[in-house]
């Protein structure tokens, strides 16, 4: 038995401890969890707390009963359906939920009154296994271990065997929309995107939303451009809320320990599952399935942010402001990366050498069109895309360094080329701005 059971009976350690402690046992060893079972008193006062807390109260759709609250009245009806006597006989003492049987009604009441308390942080959690996974995820204990329950596998996180359990269930298609889910639960929630009622309205256009978040988010595109300005990554940003996002999210700003998802095949962690999966998509596996629908566009890409990028600015004309001036000629730019490009050409330094020959280039637009012309022979109708890219990404990431006199044989290089490389060595102040 698990020294961290603490119960309010005295010494006594009723069935339910006994039971939860041993289903903990088998997930994980974390000193730090201690089980609850708490006096019907305790459980009354809890919800109380819950009652006059700001996070039930600013929901628009609640049930006092089960101190829950919704975003939208359609999932609170279909709620309240379980307080209806059609739902079962059996009524529990403390939310009034009804169940169809007694066994259940008494695993329900065990949600109640049994707790693994984090005694770190304070947090309670009625299910064993989502209270290892936050003692592993925010304090550092070991990985708890989640076993499949129709094969051997076994995984560190419910999400991860949830993922995993889906391998399992045959998907079921939703007949509105073709997309298919790992069962009927999952389908019938889905179904309220096509059911529900749009209640909340845009006050400045006519858009509706099922959800009062959505709309706020879409109402912020209304507001005066505040153009809040992040140095570290040389972007704008329209309004607060897109820039408290990047701040969020953007890995320049992350806490390393909130990258809780890693990529299996390189080093990249992320803090959500959605960015690995792009990730894992656009860098490793180079598809692109997401496709612009404009008439006559055949651009695809491999996520919806770098599609609204190519809509707004090819689509919508949306051009980037040009407010990087340079100090020495007063030209502009979109960018802090181009502007420091255009400054090379002012101070001689070039940076990107190519992997192929000597020459050296001071922007990696030039880099990519020295390799294009000059050795893919892309000018006489050889078209190499793909390994274009892969060229000059090679050679950028090899050649950061500036290019110095230790290559003896630069001279008689340079004269075998091509006149069209003596071209490309002065390009910048060519180049439209």
């Amino acid at each position: 038995m698990n020294s961290n059971i603490n119960t309010m009976y005295g010494s006594a350690i009723c069935k339910a401890c006994l039971s939860i402690d041993r289903k903990l046992t088998a997930i994980t060893d974390a000193e730090n969890l201690k089980i609850y079972c708490n006096l019907l008193e305790e459980v009354q006062e809890e919800r109380k707390k819950a009652l006059e807390s700001d996070s039930f109260k600013k929901m628009l759709y609640r049930c006092y009963d089960c101190v829950l609250g919704f975003n939208h009245r359609f999932k609170l009806d279909n709620h309240m359906k379980k307080h209806q006597p059609e739902y079962g006989p059996e009524v529990c003492d403390i939310c009034k939920i009804r169940c169809k049987q007694a066994s259940a009604l008494s695993a329900h009441k065990k949600r109640h009154q049994v707790k693994w308390r984090c005694s770190a942080c304070g947090g309670a959690w009625s299910r064993a296994s989502v209270a290892a996974d936050h003692v592993s995820r925010a304090h550092h204990a070991a990985n708890p271990t989640h076993q499949c329950s129709l094969c051997t596998q076994h995984f560190p996180t419910l999400n991860k065997l949830r993922l995993h359990m889906k391998q399992h269930s045959e998907r079921v298609k939703c007949d509105q929309c073709d997309k298919t889910f790992v069962d009927r639960s999952a389908m019938r929630n889905h179904l309220f995107i096509h059911i529900g009622d749009k209640e909340f309205s845009c006050p400045h256009c006519d858009k509706k939303f099922l959800f009062k978040r959505a709309m706020e988010v879409h109402r912020a595109t209304h507001d005066p451009d505040a153009r809040i300005y992040c140095h570290s990554c040389d972007l704008s940003f329209k309004n607060e809320m897109s820039y408290k996002q990047h701040m969020l999210y953007s890995l320049k700003h992350v806490d390393p320990a909130r990258l809780k998802y890693a990529c299996e095949l390189c080093d990249k962690r992320f803090v959500k599952a959605k960015r690995l999966e792009e990730h894992h998509i656009a860098v490793h596996l180079k598809a692109t399935p997401v496709k612009c629908t404009a008439p006559g566009c055949n651009f695809a890409c491999s996520s919806r942010p770098v599609l609204r990028t190519h809509t707004r600015m090819l689509h919508r004309n949306v051009r980037a402001r040009r407010d990087h001036v340079c100090h020495l000629c007063g030209k502009t730019y979109t960018s802090k990366a181009a502007l420091q490009g255009h400054l090379r050409a002012h101070s001689g330094e070039r940076p990107l050498r190519c992997a192929r020959c000597p020459a050296a280039f001071g922007y990696p637009a030039a880099l990519y069109n020295h390799t294009r012309l000059v050795h893919l022979g892309h000018a006489s109708g050889k078209s190499k895309t793909n390994e274009v890219s892969q060229t000059v990404t090679t050679a950028t990431d090899a050649t950061l360094a500036p290019l110095t006199a230790e290559h003896p044989d630069t001279k008689s290089m340079w004269n075998s080329l091509t006149p069209t490389v003596e071209i490309l060595q002065q390009p910048i102040e060519t180049l439209p701005s």
